[in-house]
């Protein structure tokens, strides 16, 4: 699965998003997936410190048309057909386990996990 498909489905599936959320709803996905298939879902580069990181590449990614930044906020929702991706399941899972957390609380998740550690480490899942 690449980013951009990765991107619309977390967009499409929770009616809109900001991409702060999706980049720790992708981590919390790739760790799923890496637990139940062996390797991530999608693979992209991250940077990044202790206390939070960054996807590199999504500037590009949400130019795209089907994707609408909603003014006044840093919202993104998907406004094409609703995209098709291998392993939904596991992204409709990290989407679950989302929306229970505020952004404050979903980020402490991400870099309290040992994982955290090794993914700073190798910028991302490549």
């Amino acid at each position: 699965m690449n980013l951009r498909d990765a991107l619309a489905y977390i967009a499409y599936k929770t009616g809109g998003t900001n991409p702060f959320r999706a980049s720790r709803i992708l981590v919390l996905a790739n760790w799923l997936a890496q637990e139940r298939l062996g390797r991530p879902l999608v693979r992209f580069k991250i940077t990044g410190f202790e206390a939070g990181f960054a996807v590199e590449g999504l500037k590009p990614i949400l130019d795209d048309p089907c994707f609408e930044r909603v003014e006044g906020r840093k919202e993104i929702r998907w406004r094409c057909e609703p995209p098709r991706v291998e392993h939904g399941e596991i992204l409709d899972e990290a989407i679950q386990i989302a929306s229970g957390l505020d952004d404050l609380s979903l980020n402490r998740l991400i870099i309290r996990d040992a994982r955290y550690r090794k993914l700073l480490e190798e910028g991302g899942f490549q």
